[in-house]
């Protein structure tokens, strides 16, 4: 049986198990290895909600449809029962998780008048998923394997209902949206209900392994309150962060002396205020280039054939790993 189940994945593992009792038990003793690639959960409204589940090698996904009836009220828990049964014995490290939420219960409706967007409004399915999700993790016998998180429309406590319960030697990619984005893309408009304007704060994500570890981090905000000196960036190589409340000069000193290696590829970070004290021209020098109030300064990277970290100041920041040729 061993050998005829290493050929199986995911939903044939699955399947061999409602064959009988015996198999089940078979199955459950040998416990195969799913080879999940891709595992997304998307989560709209209470009604409905579905998983998009691919399979190591294959381009296809398997889409499960989970949906409200007067017999099935409670889908969250069968949707949390199926991610863990189909993920428990999942030894190779997924390509990707991902959860999407809609944090508020929004109709949809263009036009529903901006006061009924409140507080009072959350979507307690979110959290009760969360709080399940987090179980399941707690739940393994190992830490799960995912080389890519995305969460999009989550608070900063709910990321850490799942990241540290990740592998954090396999952990590389992070995605991070938070409610604010969701409003924008059912409403296509920026007049945010200042209701639901919370500052986001990621000094606790920032503290966990699986953060330290991270090579890429994408996090989108209306108002990071976070320091840039608390927020433990100087591992990565790739980052875009908005919108941060504030930098200072301060800040951006202390990105230059920490990211000027060989594993900078890019860094954006757009902020709301630029506080510069001290001058910047008194450490780095007057810019190579100047466009209107954009500045531009560069440095040798140490280690590399020629490439200079470009750091690149205007209504945003920008450091850049480019080649000698650029810059010259």
């Amino acid at each position: 049986m061993g050998n005829v189940l290493k050929y199986f994945k995911a939903f044939d593992i699955q399947s061999l198990r409602k064959t009988c009792n015996g198999i089940r038990s078979c199955v459950d003793h040998l416990k195969p290895d799913p080879q999940i690639g891709i595992y997304g959960i998307y989560m709209k409204t209470d009604e409905s909600i579905s998983a998009n589940v691919r399979v190591s090698g294959y381009q296809n996904c398997e889409s499960i449809l989970y949906e409200r009836t007067e017999d099935s009220k409670d889908i969250v828990s069968k949707v949390l029962a199926d991610f863990e049964t189909i993920t428990k014995h999942q030894k190779t490290c997924l390509e990707e998780l991902r959860l999407f939420f809609s944090y508020y219960n929004l109709t949809g409706k263009p036009n529903e008048p901006l006061r009924t967007l409140i507080p009072e409004r959350l979507n307690p399915m979110t959290s009760k998923f969360l709080a399940g999700f987090k179980e399941i993790l707690k739940r393994r016998s190992g830490l799960l394997k995912v080389k890519k998180l995305d969460l999009f429309s989550v608070r900063a406590e709910d990321v850490m209902q799942v990241l540290p319960y990740l592998d954090p030697k396999y952990l590389e990619k992070l995605e991070i949206n938070d409610p604010h984005y969701e409003y924008l893309r059912l409403y296509n408009r920026r007049n945010y209900p200042d209701a639901l304007k919370i500052p986001y704060d990621i000094e606790e994500m920032a503290k966990t392994e699986q953060w330290k570890n991270l090579k890429e981090l994408e996090v989108k905000s209306e108002r990071i309150s976070t320091p840039i000196q608390k927020m433990n960036l100087t591992n990565l190589s790739k980052i875009y962060i908005t919108t941060v409340a504030r930098i200072t000069s301060n800040d951006i000193i202390f990105l230059k002396e920490n990211l000027l290696t060989p594993k900078l590829k890019r860094f954006i970070i757009c902020f709301k205020t630029f506080v510069e004290d001290p001058q910047l021209n008194d450490f780095f020098g007057p810019p190579r280039n100047t466009f209107g109030t954009r500045r531009l300064w560069y440095f040798p990277i140490p280690g590399t054939n020629r490439e200079m970290m470009e750091i690149d100041l205007s209504e945003n920041l920008y450091f850049e790993s480019v080649n000698y040729y650029r810059y010259g």
